[in-house]
């Protein structure tokens, strides 16, 4: 799968508020989302900036040869300040990070074929997730690129930088895309500097991308910190490990970006200090799936432009706590959301289940020899409730970070814990189900974005037993995690619904202790199970239904 640069530009985003976006302005495009479209004027020169009484005193990490150091200080920035690194480093450098990347560092992990004047860019690349990863945690990043490679760049950028922030296009005839920022760059130099960063403010995020003058950067980064510091107060942007707020976001990709030190890893398993971090997303995607950084999985779409999104992941320490009874601290976080196109169908109701209580029912098939189950009977975020616009689930372990929900419409949650059973060191083995109902969605005018996150076992209280434990073994975790949605029409208190799907998946995780009681992975698997042989090609899906009161209604792939 690939995206394409062609002669025209996609110069409208995002929201954008302007008292941030305004000190940077001088020096990168921005991309809005209201508005009338703005086109890049490539004969326009660039205007000097003001002076700013923000101090450079910031670390800049640079991922290249040493002369592109040297250039740095040859402009003036402190020899200091500059911290050469690795790749494999970059996303676990704290949040808001600056990161100078020379293109021959990059480009072997990027994959693109040019035909004419086009370049189509592959979406598997490895450098897609590595970037997006860097502007989803709200770092400004720079590449050093030849002016021959320039375009490439600025696609790769481009997409990325819309990924990380989770923009998405959902048109009507169902074609589902990334808004991609783009503008045709005057390069009159044989090299060139292309800086782009996504600012998240309270009312959207604030994208920004663009060609920087190689004497112009200092002015740059002091613009860029200070327009972060300015919005101190009015916007939701991490900072640091114990940012106070998400808001609407997948709190699987609220941890991997607060994840203590960084996480080391690919597919789906990650290591940081003393955890380890499962995510079912990163895991579909290495077999082919199409990720929303802060939504989910891209699992099915309807002819409207409809999408629903689900995610899980799974957060553990890497030892035995206690060996007597021996268990793993660990906790369960998942989402499930929905994006309604303009003109279509409103979300009725989603659905999230971790099976616990299949999970230690399992021990009985002879095959696992692990479970997983709560301590405490309501160790569980959000509880029920009758009506509600906003909720928030504290991600505090290892995150130590809260992630709120802020529903178009009010809605109902309501949350089951049967069939269950109770272990013999008393946990809760809970077959646990939020069931999010939304209550009047059709007086929404134009998209909408539902989220619901949920979380199992906070601060580590949903521990993973291995069964007759002992050190040096290998121990099997089952753990089934369900996603439902049902999409249609509604007229005040009465419904129809049109088209409902679901998704069985299921965790299978092989844990060896050592002789110490430190824990490692074996084996992660994630994946579906059973699916129905007719779900549509390339959808994340077990099975779907269309009842025959809506017309028309077809599902697909993303």
């Amino acid at each position: 799968m690939g995206v394409s640069k062609l002669v025209w530009v996609v110069s409208l985003i995002v929201l954008v508020i302007v008292s941030v976006a305004a000190l940077i302005l001088p020096t990168m495009h921005v991309a809005s989302k209201q508005g009338t479209p703005a086109k890049a004027n490539s004969n326009a020169p660039t205007p000097i900036s003001p002076p700013i009484n923000t101090s450079l005193n910031t670390p800049i990490y640079i991922i290249g040869p040493q002369s592109l150091t040297q250039r740095l200080v040859n402009i003036g920035i402190p020899q200091s300040l500059i911290r050469p690194i690795g790749l494999s480093q970059l996303l676990g450098l704290p949040n808001n990070s600056i990161a100078v990347v020379d293109w021959s560092v990059v480009k072997p992990y990027v994959s693109y074929s040019t035909v004419g004047g086009s370049i189509t860019l592959n979406l598997t690349s490895p450098a897609v997730e590595l970037l997006a990863g860097l502007f989803a945690k709200g770092d400004l990043v720079i590449i050093n690129v030849s002016r021959v490679e320039a375009p490439i760049a600025e696609l790769l950028l481009s997409y990325t930088i819309a990924k990380g922030a989770g923009i998405a296009l959902h048109g009507s005839n169902g074609i589902h895309q990334y808004l991609v920022p783009m503008l045709e760059m005057p390069i009159n130099s044989n090299h060139t500097l292309i800086g782009a960063t996504a600012i998240r403010t309270r009312n959207g995020v604030a994208v920004l991308i663009g060609p920087v003058n190689l004497k112009g950067l200092p002015n740059l980064i002091k613009n860029w910190l200070q327009s972060i510091e300015t919005a101190k107060g009015l916007i939701k942007l991490p900072t640091t490990n114990q940012d106070p707020s998400y808001q609407n976001e997948d709190p699987c990709t609220v941890t991997y970006q607060n994840f203590l030190g960084g996480p080391q890893g690919s597919g789906g398993v990650y290591t940081s200090g003393n955890f380890i971090f499962l995510w079912g997303m990163q895991s579909l995607e290495s077999l082919g799936a199409l990720g929303a950084w802060n939504l989910g999985v891209e699992a099915i779409q309807d002819n409207y432009g409809d999408m629903f999104y689900y995610d899980s992941c799974i957060s553990m320490y890497n030892f035995v706590a206690n060996p007597s009874p021996p268990y793993i601290p660990a906790e369960l976080m998942g989402d499930v959301a929905y994006t309604m196109a303009s003109n279509g169908l409103v979300p009725l109701s989603m659905l999230g289940d971790f099976d616990m209580y299949t999970s230690y029912e399992m021990l009985n098939s002879g095959w696992y020899n692990a479970y997983i189950a709560l301590t405490g009977a309501d160790y569980y975020e959000p509880q029920s409730t009758l009506s509600t616009t906003s909720y928030s689930i504290s991600v505090g372990w290892p995150a130590s970070v809260s992630a709120s929900f802020n529903a178009p419409s009010s809605e109902q949650i309501s949350v089951a814990t049967t069939p269950y059973a109770t272990t013999p060191y008393n946990f809760f083995a809970f077959n646990l189900t939020w069931t999010f109902t939304y209550n009047y969605p059709s007086t929404l005018s134009g998209p909408s974005i539902f989220v619901n996150g949920f979380i199992a076992g906070q601060d580590g209280s949903a521990p993973i037993t291995p069964t007759n434990y002992s050190p040096g073994a290998t121990y099997w975790l089952y753990l089934p995690f369900n996603a439902e949605v049902t999409a249609g029409i509604q007229y005040d208190v009465y419904y129809d619904p049109c088209w409902s799907a679901w998704a069985n998946t299921v965790w299978v995780v092989g844990l060896t202790a050592s002789s110490s009681n430190a824990i490692s992975i074996n084996t992660a698997y994630y994946n579906l199970t059973s699916t129905q042989s007719n779900v549509p090609s390339g959808s994340w899906i077990s099975g779907y239904s269309i009842p025959q009161i809506c017309s028309g209604i077809s599902l697909s792939g993303p």
